[in-house]
């Protein structure tokens, strides 16, 4: 029990701490939405859940949105200036 909360918990912890400390917090934001089709893509290999349409449509969907908010958060010059700001012109 003490090796499934080290593992579970402090281990998984310490890996999100250290990679949102050398990316940007939407670029980490991202990767949350990432965990449930690692959790389904788990459970098909090691436990060899069922495979149908949702879960290939949920897979894609995940992935496409990932994509679409990475590509959506690149600032432009002028604007990652005033970013590290903390002032908007929009």
């Amino acid at each position: 029990m003490i090796g499934q909360g080290l593992l579970s918990t402090f281990l998984a912890t310490a890996a999100w701490q250290y990679g949102a400390a050398r990316v940007d917090s939407a670029s980490a934001g991202v990767f949350i939405n990432i965990e449930p089709l690692i959790g389904a893509t788990l459970g098909i290999g090691l436990f060899g859940d069922p495979v149908g349409w949702p879960v290939l449509l949920g897979g894609m969907l995940i992935v496409l949105g990932s994509i679409v908010v990475v590509r959506g958060e690149r600032p432009n010059a002028s604007h990652a200036a005033d970013a590290t700001h903390g002032l908007s012109m929009d």
